[in-house]
């Protein structure tokens, strides 16, 4: 196209246009570095211990490192299509569409996969319970459909592109904000739960055991943190902030969470990757085979003879669950008599 048909405007709004790209890339790759790194700490730390739930804890590592790659791949080449001041045609549907359908598709995959591996975390931390489990898998699911309906819409562009420029794009990025404050609602919940649960387990073992070092709890705060996957939640706050801030002045449809929502699916593999880290750097004492236990017994004698064990279980995902106080009392007869109390 020639130099003649360029107007000031269109030079205005393509060096705008770059400049979001540009600020886009730049944040992305340090995010993805970022990612880049835990992930290869999160292979390690699978092999660290042979277990079926590291492999498959493995496995789900790998699967959301290559739909995070592909997205960061999408994503990338947007920043050498904004350099076209009058890009042709055709270069719309042929680039644009396919690059944004894709990377919105494997925005919903990770976010499905961080929210599914979240609700596994909540299931087991509250003793594999079902009320845990299928009341948060359902909204996870919920969820996801609604953000595949938010990437498909931009394939209205091959049906009338005008209607998509003029109607459907902004319907796509309504429900985008729509998928992204249910992750926010889901996430939340889960967080909180996963949080008091962790707090509350330990303080009631440190009630029960006796003194324990001031950097405790401490640590334990920083292990609920990572549980809980809170770094995809600030991910989910800034996003959401920036879905309800003014509209740019780019064109009609460039929102402020343009840049969120394109770096969004990382907090959701460094999360990921933190807790598969923690697992494997964790002494193996607390990160036990499937099924396994250990048990410390508190013995003390009376008169009555009196023995109280206490057992914590540690599951395969390396969360302990709710500890289990026996409580046995030994009459002077030859029958014994025994209860079982057992803390939630």
């Amino acid at each position: 196209m020639s130099s003649s048909n360029t107007t000031l405007a269109d030079v205005e709004a393509a060096f705008q246009l770059l400049s979001i790209e540009a600020t886009l890339f730049a944040t992305l790759s340090a995010l993805f570095g970022v990612y880049f790194v835990l992930f290869i700490l999160a292979i390690w730390a699978t092999y660290r211990q042979s277990s079926k739930a590291n492999a498959r804890l493995r496995v789900t590592t790998i699967i959301l490192f290559v739909d995070l790659a592909v997205h960061y791949i999408m994503r990338s080449i947007t920043i050498g299509q904004s350099r076209m001041i009058t890009p042709p045609s055709d270069e719309y549907l042929h680039w644009y569409i396919p690059i944004v359908l894709v990377a919105c598709v494997t925005t919903t995959i990770a976010g499905l996969i961080s929210d599914g591996l979240l609700v596994w975390r909540l299931y087991v931390i509250y003793g594999r319970s079902r009320w845990a489990l299928w009341p948060a898998a359902t909204t996870v699911i919920l969820t996801g459909l609604v953000g595949f309906v938010s990437g498909f819409q931009n394939a209205d562009a091959y049906h009338s592109l005008s209607d998509y420029k003029n109607r459907y794009n902004k319907i796509s990025f309504q429900i985008n904000a729509a998928w992204a404050w249910m992750m926010f609602a889901t996430n939340t919940v889960m967080t909180m739960s996963i949080i008091g649960r962790i707090i509350y387990v330990t303080r009631k073992a440190k009630s029960t055991d006796g003194a324990h070092s001031r950097t405790a709890p401490y640590a334990k705060l920083l292990e609920a943190i990572i549980e809980s996957a809170l770094v995809t939640w600030f991910g989910l706050v800034f996003y959401g902030i920036a879905t309800v801030a003014p509209q740019g002045h780019i064109t009609t449809n460039m929102d402020v969470g343009f840049v969120m929502i394109c770096i969004i699916p990382i907090f959701f593999g460094i999360s990921q990757c933190l807790i598969t880290v923690r697992l494997g750097i964790t002494s193996p004492q607390s990160t036990e085979h499937p099924a396994s236990r250990h048990t410390r017994t508190i013995g003390s004698g009376n008169s009555k003879g009196i023995m109280v064990n206490i057992s914590r279980a540690t599951t395969s995902d390396g969360v302990t669950a709710h500890p289990s106080v026996d409580v046995e009392k030994l009459s002077s007869g030859t029958d014994s008599e025994r209860s079982s109390v057992t803390e939630v």
